[in-house]
């Protein structure tokens, strides 16, 4: 399966080049499961 043009410059992958299903599983991402999402060598810090 070849992957989506991107719509930003064609010859590069980039986020336009994700696969639709991902984008609509993160933008229902809350600040709680963004918080929790860190891990050993990847600390999510929010700001007020």
């Amino acid at each position: 399966m070849a992957r989506k043009l991107s719509s930003i410059s064609p010859d590069w992958w980039d986020y336009t080049t994700l696969d639709s299903e991902i984008i609509d599983a993160v933008a229902r991402l809350t600040p709680r499961d963004l918080e929790r999402l860190s891990r050993p060598g990847f600390k999510v810090v929010m700001y007020d």
